[in-house]
């Protein structure tokens, strides 16, 4: 083993720590603010989410079995984009503030 380098992946069980570290490694040389992974993986969620991804696609990105796993974890989110999405129909539907076409 003398000189040789440690590669992330070498076919050998890692210690369970092993993708924390790598990835603080990783944010640390590339001057990127460091968060672990559990919130990159709310992150993650959360961002489908407000972009409208549905529920049945967010679970199976995240990995969870049942789609209710993901609809209780997360409700405040699909709460937070429902009420966007309800205010971005009313405003398309508000004609009172629109001028008429030829005034």
């Amino acid at each position: 083993m003398g000189g040789q380098r440690q590669t992330f992946y070498q076919m050998e069980p890692m210690h369970n720590n092993a993708v924390y570290y790598w990835f603080k490694r990783f944010c640390g040389k590339n001057n990127i603010r460091f968060c672990d992974l559990h919130s990159l993986h709310h992150f993650y969620a959360s961002a489908l989410i407000n972009e409208g991804v549905d529920a049945a696609a967010v679970s199976g990105a995240l990995g969870h079995s049942v789609i209710s796993m993901t609809t209780s974890i997360y409700c405040h989110v699909f709460q937070q984009a429902q009420a966007k999405a309800g205010d971005a129909i009313a405003s398309v539907l508000d004609f009172s503030n629109k001028k008429k076409k030829g005034a």
